[in-house]
Formats: structure tokens, C-alpha cells, sequence
């Protein structure tokens, strides 16, 4: 249901995949089309493969294996990039099957009330709300994305250090936006969403848990240091205080992630 492009090609990334929808894949797509990423490596690195595949590709097109698509979100992404050249990525607007929005908002900064011009100095003004129509955001999952290629390769791909997942899409646009560049949602392109099915169903009830210690290294890069301390604090307290053993053991899991990558984090920021 997708508008046809002479020059679009698609790629399959299996991460892991199993033999029998490798075979499916190569039989259905063809060889050359499927890329197997390495053991282990993430959502972040599986998309990192379509890159260097293709490192010279005017845009990039990601799609999540849990996304019912409908026809039509290339055009809609395509138009979006192709309006005004500041725009670094694009995306729809995540909903459940049943049409109801995943997320009220696309921004993510915390204490902002307190702090509303660390932020803006950080990440520039605050998105913009609206009802229809595009709208500016500070994050947005991968699910439905599109991708200016200049911008990747100013920035470089995803960082697989969001490992084994979670994050490694709002540290992406999180460094878009450092750039200079624009993260827009446009809410007229809905993109029905199963959440999380393949990391649900791979690392059972541990997905919550690298979700939380992701985020913990997430803040530590990208949040204005004022605030990345504040939620390193937060993470302390929290491995210790928190009613939930899953956020105890997610911040917990993060600190320990911080204290070990504390040189890439540094440099990263």
C-alpha cells in the first residue's frame, strides 16, 4: 500500500531472528535484502546494520517488527523531511490498534517548571502542543521513522551502548536536536502499535528493568548536567527506597552502568 520509489530499497534486520523466519525471509524478500545483526547487539545496533549498509543513502525508512502499517507513512514521512531541510527525523503518531494515542506529549524534561532555561539552552524552546498537523517534539520512539541522511552521518548512528534495548531512540533524537537539527511527529499519520511485543516476549519481565537502568544512562548523557546529577541522586535514593523491586533493581542495574561506561558517558556529553 505504499507509494512506489524506483530508488527505495527494503531491508529485513533479524535481531536475533530464528532459523525458520530467516528462511521465510530469504525465500519471500531474498538473500541479499535480509541482514542478520550480530548476537546480542539491540535494537540500536540492528538498525546501525541498514546504515552502513547503505552509509551514503539520501534517507533512511525504520519500521518496528510490532507496527501494523497502513499505507501510505512513506509519503507522509517523506513529505515531512522534503518541507523544510532543518528537519533532521520524522515520525507518525504512535496509537494503539484501536487508534488511541500511546503518549499525550513528546517532550521529556523533567523539573522544566524549575529550570525552564537550562532546558532551552540545552535542547532549545520547548515543543510546541497541537491538536492536528505537525507538531516540534524533544523525543519520539522508533517505531515509525524517517531519517535525513546527512543528519545520521553528522551525528553517527545509533549508540549501541542502550544495550539490550530501550532509549537508544530518544538518545538519538536527543543528539539530533543538539545538532541543530528538528524532531517532528506529524499527527496525522497514525502508527498503530503493539508495544514492545519482540523485547516482551524476549527478555520477559526484565524489559521494565532495562528500560529503567537505559534511562538512567540516557539522562546521564543527555540531560543538562544540572538535571542529569539530579536524576543520577534520584537513581541512588531509588536502588535503595523504592517500593517496586523492578525500579529498585533498574536504577540499581543503571548506576552500575554509569560507573562503568563513565569515561564513554563524558565523552558522549
Amino acid at each position: 500500500g505504499q507509494s512506489a520509489d524506483a530508488q527505495a530499497e527494503l531491508f529485513v534486520v533479524l535481531s536475533p531472528g530464528s532459523d525458520e523466519t530467516r528462511t521465510w525471509l530469504t525465500k519471500n524478500v531474498g538473500a541479499s535484502r535480509v541482514i542478520v545483526a550480530p548476537p546480542g547487539c539491540g535494537p540500536g545496533a540492528a538498525r546501525n546494520a541498514v546504515l552502513d549498509k547503505r552509509p551514503r543513502a539520501r534517507t533512511y525508512f525504520f519500521f518496528d517488527d510490532d507496527v501494523i502499517l497502513q499505507g501510505g507513512e512513506l509519503a507522509a514521512l517523506t513529505q515531512i523531511l522534503d518541507a523544510d531541510g532543518r528537519v533532521g527525523l520524522a515520525s507518525g503518531l504512535p496509537t494503539r490498534e484501536d487508534g488511541v494515542p500511546l503518549s499525550p506529549q513528546f517532550e521529556r524534561r523533567p523539573a522544566s517548571q524549575a529550570f525552564p532555561e537550562v532546558w532551552n539552552r540545552w535542547w532549545g524552546e520547548r515543543a510546541k502542543t497541537a491538536r492536528q498537523g505537525s507538531i516540534d517534539a524533544d523525543l519520539v520512539s522508533s517505531a515509525s521513522i524517517g531519517i535525513r541522511g546527512h543528519a545520521v552521518r553528522q551525528i553517527g548512528g545509533f549508540d549501541p551502548v542502550f544495550w539490550p534495548g530501550c532509549h537508544e531512540d530518544t538518545d538519538f533524537c536527543a543528539r539530533l536536536k543538539s545538532a541543530g537539527f528538528r524532531v517532528v511527529v506529524d499527527r496525522a499519520t497514525p502508527v498503530r502499535q503493539m508495544v514492545s511485543t519482540t523485547m516482551g516476549r524476549v527478555l520477559g519481565e526484565g524489559h521494565r528493568v532495562h528500560c529503567q537502568a537505559t534511562g538512567v544512562v540516557y539522562a546521564a548523557m543527555n540531560y543538562p548536567l544540572p538535571i542529569a546529577v539530579g536524576r543520577l541522586v534520584q537513581a541512588s535514593l531509588s536502588s535503595l527506597l523504592a517500593r517496586e523491586a523492578r525500579w529498585r533493581r533498574g536504577d540499581a542495574n543503571g548506576l552500575l552502568r554509569c560507573a562503568r561506561d563513565w569515561l564513554y558517558i563524558l565523552r558522549a556529553r
